[in-house]
């Protein structure tokens, strides 16, 4: 790390204060991203980047953006639980709801959750902006009345 490291870490962390305070959440965003650069493990990553989301999320109504950074966060750590549940909480608007599924399935697939993997799918083919006619339809279906019936 050079000497300049620490100097621009400190500077990224007044700048964060700063504009939060003031709420100039577009500048903040710059500023996070930096951080994010800067940052000394996955762990640091996670905790900015997830700030990065929900600034905005929340601050800023970025939902194609804020779903981005939140995949970026499980494609470092699947199983992170803050990103998981904000997700599934936001999936219940109907807004990005597709987008939303299709970074929730693969990893509900994976770790086995077919009830939540049953939801996702039915969300999915309700919001998707064109019909559903590839390959992941009929593999979606067979999931679906899977999961359907387990839950009898």
């Amino acid at each position: 790390m050079g000497e300049a490291e620490p100097d621009r870490k400190t500077g990224w962390r007044r700048s964060n204060r700063l504009y939060t305070r003031t709420e100039r959440w577009a500048e903040l965003v710059d500023i996070v991203r930096g951080e994010i650069r800067l940052a000394d493990s996955d762990a640091q990553i996670i905790d900015l980047t997830f700030r990065l989301a929900q600034i905005l999320e929340v601050a800023l109504g970025d939902m194609p953006k804020a779903v981005e950074a939140y995949q970026d966060i499980l494609n470092i750590y699947p199983k992170h639980a803050e990103t998981r549940a904000t997700l599934e909480r936001v999936a219940g608007r109907r807004a990005m709801q597709h987008e939303i599924a299709q970074v929730l399935e693969p990893l509900y697939r994976a770790g086995e959750e077919w009830e939540k993997l049953r939801g996702s799918i039915r969300s999915s083919w309700v919001s998707s902006p064109t019909p559903r006619s590839d390959s992941g339809c009929c593999d979606g279906w067979r999931i679906f009345a899977k999961a359907s019936s387990w839950t009898r």
